[in-house]
């Protein structure tokens, strides 16, 4: 029944969890999703009562991991071909999971569309109205100065060949699997179409400059690192 997994990790996500779960179920093609809830339960309790379906896996986690050791967790659980991170506060236009599964269908390794920036807003129609800028990725893929995005769809099999997310990353995990990806023999399936409302907010982890010197600490370490 499911082509694709929306993987959620929830930490500090009291404000949001509850909009980016109705934002999920929007979507024209139906997706599995796995609510990992790094609070203990405490933040998937808000939701209990629109997640008791059989198309919800939760996972409750008593302690705060990063964002890429919760995907991997995520991408294992997976049981359909294509996986997908899905952060609280961003939104998917509802024909958006739909557009990268027919495009992951014809033959893509990854697929990644562009997107409006917008101050959070309660709904994906509301960010919409309110973005103020906005994001064109590029058909080559990615690159150094040419991101995916936070939206990107791909096969889980790729991971059985370039291994999983850097777990001891906050924020640049997604950034060095994209380089592995872009060093091999992989299909980009870009989708020129705004599909995306991403929440540009002060707070929100990427900004994080704690997180930004850690992260930058442990790629110098990696490049002598044999993972």
């Amino acid at each position: 029944m499911y082509k694709a997994t929306a993987i959620v990790s929830i930490y500090n996500s009291d404000k949001f969890i509850r909009n980016k779960i109705l934002n999920l179920l929007e979507s024209a093609v139906p997706i599995k999703i796995i609510l990992i809830d790094c609070t203990g339960g405490k933040e998937l309790k808000l939701v209990e009562n629109i997640t008791n379906t059989p198309q919800f896996v939760k996972v409750i986690i008593n302690e705060r991991i990063s964002v890429w050791a919760a995907m991997n967790l995520g991408i294992r659980l997976a049981d359909t071909p294509y996986v997908v991170q899905a952060n609280t506060d961003d939104y998917v236009h509802p024909n958006g999971y739909k557009a990268q599964v027919e495009k992951m269908d014809e033959g893509s390794d990854i697929a990644y569309f562009d997107y409006k920036l917008s101050a959070y807003k309660p709904t994906w129609q509301e960010g919409y109205k309110a973005a103020h800028d906005y994001y064109k990725c590029s058909d080559e893929g990615y690159s150094p100065g040419n991101g995916l995005g936070p939206f990107p769809m791909w096969r889980k099999s790729l991971h059985d060949e370039f291994g999983f997310f850097e777990e001891r990353l906050e924020i640049y995990g997604d950034a060095l699997f994209w380089t592995k990806l872009a060093a091999g023999d992989i299909s980009w399936g870009h989708i020129p179409k705004f599909l995306g409302i991403y929440a540009n907010r002060q707070s929100s982890l990427e900004r994080n400059a704690k997180y930004r010197v850690k992260d930058k600490k442990t790629m110098k370490k990696l490049k002598n690192d044999p993972y």
